[in-house]
């Protein structure tokens, strides 16, 4: 079974290239017995590339993906297989309309609408026609990513450049082909579960650019090309695996020679949606004392956890016999798999889920814990028609009823090993005898020993995750390993992941460039992490303590900062309306992934590389600590970017943004408690979203941004700081309730004027007033408590609630 959805998930993604030939500008008349031209190129392009590379049998049932618009030809059950998975995964296809066909790649968070109805976009920004070269380990290029403005493209045309532009797509097109063809020649095919994963990859870097579908034929009108032909080629290589079960085969083979019955097709075919969530990541992540070496620790831990969701998601597939192709997302602490009905599932499930358990329990004793939830149900559901008809958006009510069940499941979690949990969590402490606590985690019972340098020693899993930590600075590659002796860290039976500095490692895993996508050919693929740390001359990590040494003035505080994307529950729920579809999920999923993991760490290695420590980074949110007032700079760059990065310059929408909270403390307060803090700062942040909560204020961006611009322009720093508190306190005594009493401004003059010369009074109360001579008090308040903060006396801190204004 294993071997043929291989066979058939590779052919899923190659069933479409012909259409990045005919845009290249190749040409086929004779594609009768084809139905469209660019099948015929692609059976054209998979003939000579890989007939020669692969056995007769494996590269018939891969060919047949070619004839998925006309399988009678054939009279084989593979082509019915593509025939069915590119229909239910075209769904995509918007029901919006374009004035004009265009063979560009538009933004796929433009679609999202937050109220009002389904409607037509306007389309303003495209993703440029490039291989994804990008390495997020430098400054430059990672703006590659980000949606361009199409007006300018809109402004040639109207100058009469239209031809000119074509030509230049073209000639596009055809870098893009010739790219994916080298890479394409570097895959030796005898090993199908390596070939598949490079395939993948290489297909990601050269076509995610490039929309899947740019004309109707059935309705003669233009696609809205908002998905990338490596998203849709990849939802069709998940469909073709999932078919292959013993249930939907009957069912194709009953449907052979009855033309395209999609009707009946899409009644009975059934797919099972399976949702993995690893529980307890908060406290588990940031328990951690500030024993030597908690740095290294705690960034291992992180990395862990950005990757442990596709560690588990894989050792799933490989249990249920699917490739890779079916684990359609995997980041932020969960994972989603779809996979084809087939008898005894749940009893399958179940079983996958307690070994899962059992072995985070064992390895972590019962910090971690693991959920996971199905949702049967049939191929209509992933149907997208128009309003009147019966399955529209009937994928939102898969995903809905998956998510109650996930919500409901969680308030029982451990209950498949409650009765054995005491047994598998608590085995160091069934003899304490000669043991003591492990001075990190403070959670596990140990050996009492010392290293050579006098430390007491920590647990086995500490000092894995120091070891992880340690390597992933200067690791180049990450391994996923079925090998426990190459690992750094080992799950068993889950799997282990290792960070190296060159491409040595045996055949027993799969090997990632990390962050950098331009040399792939003699690896298995790219995998983002944000892994950025300050470091010193000789590449070693800085510890926390080292971040505010060098600051020149002020408090000596770090700020421990975390944030995440508003309302995205609701976007995913009800933002894209009648568009909802399976691979417009997966690509909005996946795109939000390729900012947290992969343009923050280059947002951070390029800004803030000495001061600021990326302690996680994936999925929809992040949490940082750097030097306080670095902290507030890095906030505001990373949302600066995200805007950009969802809705393009022109944008002012609104649909996508972030929520942030700032905590401020000392360079030896816990992290734990530290994270504690950022996070119910950013919990009073969302209840005016968009917002950032930071020194006992809550501010929108606008405000943050344009309080930070002012105090950068304003001389504050010989300002006599017993002036700055007096003004401070005025400010206080005379608003209440957000209302500001009228007699603050001339007290203001007043003690202004009394306490400054006059050109420092003037510029002090253009710092305070707006250029109406208004005040906006949240932004007044941050405004002296920051000029209080930076004119403190460096190297005393005492104590002072620091993020009350106390």
């Amino acid at each position: 079974m294993e071997r043929e959805r291989l066979l058939l998930a590779i052919g899923g993604l190659l069933h479409d290239i012909g259409k990045v030939l005919q845009r290249a500008g190749f040409k086929e008349n004779n594609y009768q017995e084809f139905n469209y031209q660019h099948a015929k190129l692609s059976y054209n392009f998979v003939e000579k590339e890989l007939k020669h590379k692969l056995s007769s049998e494996d590269y018939k049932k891969i060919i047949t993906s070619t004839y998925h618009h006309k399988p009678e030809t054939l009279g084989d059950i593979h082509p019915y297989i593509y025939r069915f998975a590119d229909y239910f995964a075209s769904s995509e296809r918007s029901l919006r309309t374009l004035e004009e066909k265009v063979k560009l790649l538009m933004n796929v968070f433009s679609v999202v609408e937050l109220d009002g109805e389904h409607k037509n976009v306007e389309w303003t920004h495209y993703y440029e026609l490039k291989p994804l070269e990008v390495d997020f380990e430098t400054p430059e290029g990672y703006k590659l990513v980000y949606p361009k403005d199409y007006q300018e493209i809109k402004a040639r045309i109207d100058i009469g450049e239209k031809e000119k532009i074509e030509k230049e797509i073209t000639d596009k097109y055809k870098n893009l082909l010739c790219g994916f063809k080298k890479g394409l020649d570097s895959i030796d095919f005898s090993d199908l579960e390596r070939a598949f994963e490079r395939l993948y990859h290489i297909f990601y870097k050269y076509f995610w650019c490039v929309p899947a579908s740019t004309w109707d034929q059935e309705r003669k009108d233009s696609h809205y090309p908002d998905i990338s032909l490596f998203d849709h080629s990849r939802v069709v290589a998940c469909l073709s695996a999932s078919f292959w079960t013993d249930y939907n085969i009957k069912v194709i083979e009953s449907l052979m020679g009855r033309g395209s019955d999609f009707k009946t097709a899409g009644e009975n075919l059934k797919l099972v949606l399976i949702d993995g969530d690893i529980t307890g990541i908060q406290n588990f992540l940031y328990n951690l004392s500030g024993y030597k070496g908690s740095a290294k620790r705690l960034r291992g831990k992180s990395l862990f956890l950005a990757i442990l969701p596709e560690l588990v998601g894989r050792y799933l597939l490989g249990e249920l016999g699917y490739p890779r192709a079916n684990l359609l997302y995997a980041g932020g602490g969960k994972f989603w798999a779809l996979v084809g009905y087939e008898e005894g599932m749940d009893q399958k499930l179940a079983k996958i889920e307690q070994n899962v358990e059992e072995a985070l329990i064992r390895k972590y004793n019962g910090a971690l814990g693991f959920v996971l939830t199905h949702h049967e149900f049939n191929a209509n559901m992933l149907r997208i028609q128009e309003e009147s008809g019966a399955y529209a958006s009937n994928f939102r009510e898969v995903v809905k009823s998956l998510y109650e069940k996930v919500e409901e499941k969680k308030k029982r979690k451990f209950y498949r090993v409650i009765e054995r949990f005491e047994e598998l969590a608590n085995q160091d402490w069934q003899k304490p005898e000669g043991k003591v606590i492990c001075p990190s985690c403070r959670s596990v019972l140990i050996k009492e020993g010392y290293d050579k340098e006098g430390n007491q020693l920590v647990c086995h899993a500490c000092k894995e995750f120091e070891t992880l930590g340690a390597k992933s600075v200067k690791a180049d590659y990450l391994l996923l390993t079925k090998d426990p002796e190459e690992a750094d860290l080992w799950i068993e039976p889950i799997g282990g992941i290792a960070f190296l500095k060159d491409k040595k490692h045996n055949t027993e895993g799969f090997l990632y460039a990390i962050n950098n996508t331009k040399n792939i050919e003699d690896v298995d693929g790219f995998r983002f992490l944000a892994r950025t740390v300050p470091t010193d001359e000789e590449n070693n990590v800085l510890d926390l303590e080292s971040l505010v040494e060098d600051a020149e003035s002020g408090y000596e505080l770090l700020g421990f900062a975390r944030a995440d994307v508003d309302n995205l529950g609701y976007i995913f729920a009800c933002g894209l309306k009648k568009d909802y579809s399976i691979s417009r999920v997966a690509t909005l999923s996946r795109n939000l992934e390729l900012f947290f993991s992969g343009v923050v760490n280059a947002i951070i290695r390029e800004r803030f590389q000495k001061s600021i420590y990326t302690v996680y980074s994936g999925g929809d949110d992040l949490f940082l600590i750097g030097y306080w007032e670095d902290s507030l700079s890095a906030m505001c760059a990373i949302r600066q970017e995200f805007k950009l990065y969802t809705e393009g310059e022109a944008s002012s929408r609104g649909r996508f943004d972030l929520s942030a909270g700032i905590y401020l403390a000392g360079p030896k307060y816990p992290v734990r408690l530290g994270a504690e803090g950022a996070g119910k700062e950013e919990d009073k942040a969302k209840e005016k979203k968009p917002a950032v909560a930071v020194l006992s204020e809550v501010l929108t961006w606008d405000q943050l941004e344009e309080a930070l611009d002012k105090l950068g322009e304003k001389n504050y720093e010989k300002l006599n700081r017993s002036f700055v508190y007096k003004i401070y306190n005025l400010l206080k005594q005379h608003s209440k309730r957000g209302v500001l009493d009228m007699r603050f401004y001339p007290l203001l003059y007043y003690f202004t004027y009394r306490n400054l010369e006059e050109s420092k009074a003037k510029e002090f109360i253009k710092l305070i007033l707006d250029e109406d001579y208004q005040i906006d008090l949240e932004q007044a308040r941050f405004m002296l408590k920051y000029i209080l903060m930076k004119t403190r006396q460096k190297g005393s801190n005492k104590a002072v609630n620091k993020n009350t204004g106390g």
